[in-house]
């Protein structure tokens, strides 16, 4: 007769074993939209428009505020790459 011993950690095993395939692909992260759709950063080129400075329809406190300054290629990618963590 089997000790009762064996049949508690049977449960335990199953678990540790089922957990080891999920860690793996946890470490990943999740796949964004263009991930899932099996396109690559390069295929996704940047916007050349200046966007925030060619608003329409600014207020005078707005307006007074000045140009916003450019970013850098370097602080774009900075930024996706905080933004992807969330």
């Amino acid at each position: 007769m089997q000790s009762l011993g064996s049949f508690r950690s049977a449960p335990l095993v199953a678990g540790l074993l089922a957990c080891s395939g999920i860690s793996s692909a946890a470490a990943q992260g999740p796949l964004d939209e263009a991930q899932r759709a099996g396109r690559s950063e390069s295929s996704l080129p940047q916007a050349s428009e200046d966007f925030f400075n060619a608003i329409d329809d600014l207020g005078h406190d707005e307006k007074a505020f000045g140009k916003e300054p450019a970013l850098r290629d370097e602080d774009k990618r900075a930024l996706i790459a905080s933004l992807k963590t969330f």
